[in-house]
């Protein structure tokens, strides 16, 4: 707390505090206060600026609720400096990548103020990962257009982890306890978008099931007003519930913990990490084949299927020719005579080329 504007320097000043009135008078409260006073003198520089800490990405504990996550980095910085910040260069990258990501940002910092910075995305998840111990880095370039009066305290390195590589035919699948009208949850894109699709869970009891198609990095944020979560031992009277991911053949490949409170999230790609000296093929992982194994049809997903050539083979290089029918963004084909097995369908595009398994049983 600043307590600055109630204070008039070389005056005698009282400070007290009080604990709220218990609800429960005969429950058992117990209070045990620590305080500091914390007095400065003048600042020791006109221009400076701190960071504080990185938020997102990090290991650190106190942001577990957030991290690992592949989205928006997130810091706070601080006007360690008497002159009001405005405005602040950053530079940001991955590792010792040479590509580094920059933002300007604006705003009105006073000395001691603190600020909470998105840094936006750009292709910083596209430069310098290493498949483990990852650092983001991030420096303080320019303070109002100038270099600032303290240089120690403008770079920071957070290490972290990187968030779960899962299937992008995805389903959510969520039963709800007693208390349904408690329950809500979103599914938003790396720039914080919210994707349409989550189901209104208004249904005691019930299970739903949504059905998604995902290219890239994503986040479930999951809610109970409540504040027990779906299943929680001092409140069995709200029954039980689950949240769970599967995939396109129905298998559970995820499942998370009921009792997590008031709320929940949890970050994912869907979209293979560009290793720093790994080339990666654009086109894998913009086409998606399903269902996969497929029975009678299956089909090929992607931006565009205009320039695009489809040809399918059996494990001896066979060539099989299937009907199909093509719309904007998808092939669709008849795999009705095809007999059980392993087949390699091959995309071709704009002189890229993938290759995806697709089983027929």
């Amino acid at each position: 707390y600043n307590v600055t504007p109630y204070i008039t320097p070389g005056s005698t000043v009282t400070l007290d505090y009080a604990c709220s009135t218990p609800t429960n008078p005969g429950g058992d409260y117990r209070y045990i206060a620590a305080h500091q006073l914390i007095s400065y003198g003048q600042p020791n520089f006109s221009l400076d600026v701190a960071i504080m800490d990185v938020n997102k990405p990090s290991n650190k504990v106190l942001f577990s609720r957030e991290n690992p996550m592949c989205a928006m980095p997130v810091i706070r910085v601080q006007n360690t400096g008497s002159t009001t910040i405005t405005n602040l260069d950053i530079d940001y990258w991955m590792n010792n990548s040479a590509t580094k990501e920059s933002y300007h940002w604006i705003g009105n910092l006073a000395f001691t103020d603190t600020a909470t910075i998105y840094l936006p995305l750009g292709n910083l998840w596209a430069n310098g990962l290493t498949p483990s111990n990852n650092i983001f880095n991030v420096e303080l370039k320019k303070a109002n257009g100038s270099i600032d009066n303290y240089s120690y305290n403008n770079k920071y390195h957070s290490p972290f982890t990187l968030p779960d590589l899962i299937t992008d035919s995805l389903t959510i699948e969520v039963k709800t306890n007693i208390n349904a009208f408690e329950d809500s949850y979103k599914l938003v894109d790396a720039n914080g978008n919210v994707i349409p699709g989550a189901s209104a869970l208004n249904l005691a009891n019930t299970v739903y099931a949504d059905n998604y198609i995902l290219n890239g990095c994503y986040k479930l944020l999951f809610e109970d007003t409540g504040g027990d979560g779906l299943d929680w031992w001092a409140n069995t009277s709200q029954g039980t519930g689950y949240v769970q991911f599967k995939n396109a053949q129905g298998t559970v490949i995820k499942t998370f913990n009921p009792d997590f409170g008031s709320r929940f999230e949890y970050s994912f790609s869907t979209k293979p990490y560009l290793y720093a000296g790994i080339q990666e093929n654009e086109l894998n992982y913009s086409v998606r084949l399903y269902p996969n194994p497929a029975h009678e049809k299956f089909q090929l997903s992607m931006p565009s299927t205009e320039n695009t050539t489809i040809k399918i083979t059996d494990m001896l290089g066979r060539n099989f020719e299937l009907p199909f029918t093509k719309t904007k963004e998808n092939f669709i084909f008849d795999t009705s005579a095809l007999k059980a097995g392993v087949y390699l369908v091959k995309v071709m595009k704009d002189n890229n080329t993938c290759t995806k398994k697709l089983i027929i049983d």
